[in-house]
């Protein structure tokens, strides 16, 4: 919402000038007037406009704060512009290049974190940490978090979305908003004419220690339609680095599952919905670590299910049986397959998962726990409760003495 605040109010400025006089000309043509930048040509990109009034020429202040390495924002609670010189990265002691004043700690990871808002879908291909980022050769280097991202409009309505301005927040506890240095970013949002696929980084700039950098929320407003209607939630995307082995030039890098935080994060990024015969089920994720040697698990996977979806699996009149056994048969592979991957991911850890959910009869009280279980599974012999000593962890197997029936 805030870039289609932003390109209102500006337009509406321009519509205001172009009919002060007669002597007022719009130039659309981005090719109708060429600028120089320290003696380098450049022409007015594609959708921005240029004004000639009574002997003067009027340039989108956006267009020329970039050329200087500017970041341009826009505060919609003020109806501010806000023009700022990016800061440059601190000089290293250690610096072998006094041109590039920083010695190359650039870390890339690659990630698999899908997020889905309506019909609007980003994927994360990888995450980078770079300590002297720019696009182009005229920017000022920046610390910075780049993501690599396919935006798609997976639907034929027209929609409009703005991942390149979401809000990233990091552990070292700081907030940092994407639009400030949205000039460092790719064209991957804005409007999406039907079923569009748009591709590129999204660049953040940072203060923080790069090397301190093991978690990052990426927060994004959801899109909203040509009526201005919001159709999809506001939408996180949640990446642990620590979950994964760095790789500075480039290709792919391995995963690394030692937590219990770190599978949760696995979980979110890469179980979190699944299309069924009958449409979409969402899921999350809570990992229990055991600390006692009365249980023999190392972690619980709780894969906590949407109530309604299933509900309606086992009651509604509206599903066939045929498709009540396909989609039942369906939700038991996704659930092998969740726990086959952990087990492979983390052979030496005792794990026991399943679909999951409790409540409690009177939960004021909180009592008369209630729980219900589907297709659980673990990598042990024995049951959930035991002597952890004795147990050791296996091969992937399913535990259906604990299960309700779905």
């Amino acid at each position: 919402m805030k870039k289609w605040v932003s390109g209102f109010v500006v337009g509406s400025v321009l519509a205001s000038v172009a009919t002060a006089g007669a002597a007022t000309l719009m130039v659309n043509d981005a090719g109708y007037i060429h600028f120089k930048f320290d003696g380098v040509q450049k022409s007015v990109p594609s959708g921005y406009t240029v004004l000639e009034y009574e002997g003067r020429t009027y340039v989108p202040a956006r267009f020329v704060a970039e050329q200087f390495g500017a970041n341009v924002g826009w505060e919609a609670n003020t109806n501010t512009v806000t023009i700022d010189k990016i800061k440059q990265p601190a000089q290293s002691e250690n610096s072998n290049s006094p041109s590039s004043g920083t010695t190359d700690t650039n870390k890339s990871y690659a990630v698999n974190v899908d997020v889905i808002s309506g019909s609007m879908k980003m994927h994360i291909s990888r995450v980078s940490l770079h300590n002297s980022y720019k696009s182009t050769q005229y920017q000022t280097p920046i610390n910075a978090v780049v993501m690599e991202v396919e935006v798609e409009n997976t639907s034929n309505a027209v929609m409009h979305w703005f991942p390149s301005q979401g809000t990233l927040v990091l552990n070292t506890k700081e907030q940092a908003e994407a639009g400030k240095s949205l000039s460092y970013s790719d064209s991957v949002g804005g409007t999406f004419m039907g079923k569009v696929i748009k591709k590129g980084n999204i660049v953040v700039a940072v203060e923080s220690d790069l090397s301190k950098i093991t978690n990052l929320d990426y927060k994004i407003d959801g899109p909203f339609d040509d009526r201005f209607l919001t159709v999809g939630n506001d939408t996180t995307a949640s990446i642990s680095l620590n979950s994964l082995v760095s790789n500075s030039s480039g290709g792919s890098a391995t995963q690394k599952l030692e937590t219990a935080t770190d599978l949760q994060f696995y979980l979110k990024n890469n179980y979190s919905n699944l299309q069924t015969s009958i449409g979409d089920t969402w899921f999350t994720y809570n990992v229990y670590e055991n600390n006692s040697i009365t249980s023999a698990y190392d972690y619980w996977v709780q894969v906590k299910y949407d109530s309604t979806f299933f509900y309606d699996l086992q009651y509604s009149n509206k599903i066939t049986q045929e498709n009540r056994t396909k989609v039942k048969q369906e939700l038991k592979d996704f659930q092998e397959k969740i726990g086959r991957d952990v087990v492979a991911k983390m052979p030496s850890k005792k794990l026991t998962g399943g679909y999951y959910d409790s409540w409690y009869r009177y939960p004021n009280l909180k009592m008369d726990l209630i729980t219900r279980r589907y297709y659980s599974w673990s990598n042990y012999d024995g049951g959930f409760t035991g002597n952890y000593e004795s147990t050791k962890p296996s091969n992937f197997r399913w535990y259906p003495l604990i299960d309700d029936t779905l």
